[in-house]
């Protein structure tokens, strides 16, 4: 399945989240994050492939994201500003994910990215980073279960696409 595929699966199974956001009357930052961890939740598992669409996008952003809080940071921290920790919490995680991007790329496809493990470090991840930035326990939840849903949804479409490949193979081959 392709870039565009993963993308249309995981604003399906956002769904359900975008319900309890509104239900529990959460933020709208809260929706909108939510739906971002479950789109790039959706996406992770091929940073793997380094042609791929989302490892492209990934080396871009994380490298411009951490040249950018890089300078915001020094720039706050020469004009003595109040912003200094928040920049450095942003330059910390987008350099982090920079280096595990970096890593991903040398593992096999559909190795370690395409399992429970990767599904569990996604999910560890966005917690850290929620409580990095003091996030509400009820928004902090809404986006780490978006995220590992939209984790699980590229692997589930992954293993029906092969599935009904190899059906579809079998057929032909009877033929």
């Amino acid at each position: 399945m392709d870039f565009r595929g993963h993308c249309l699966i995981a604003t399906l199974t956002f769904g359900p989240f975008a319900l309890a956001a509104i239900l529990f009357s959460l933020k709208p930052s809260t929706l909108i994050l939510s739906f971002l961890a479950c789109i790039v939740g959706a996406n992770l598992p091929d940073l793997d492939i380094k042609t791929s669409k989302p490892h492209r996008y990934a080396v871009r952003i994380t490298t411009t994201a951490t040249i950018v809080f890089l300078a915001m940071l020094a720039a706050s921290t020469a004009l003595c500003s109040n912003a200094k920790s928040l920049f450095l919490k942003l330059t910390v995680i987008s350099a982090v994910a920079l280096l595990a991007v970096l890593f991903i790329s040398r593992l096999p496809h559909r190795g370690p990215t395409h399992g429970v493990l990767g599904i569990l470090a996604y999910g560890f991840l966005l917690l850290l980073v929620a409580f990095l930035f003091e996030l509400p326990p009820s928004a902090a939840l809404l986006i780490t279960l978006a995220g590992i849903t939209g984790y699980t949804s590229h692997i589930l479409a992954d293993e029906a696409s092969t599935f009904f490949k190899k059906k579809k193979k079998r057929r032909k081959r009877r033929k």
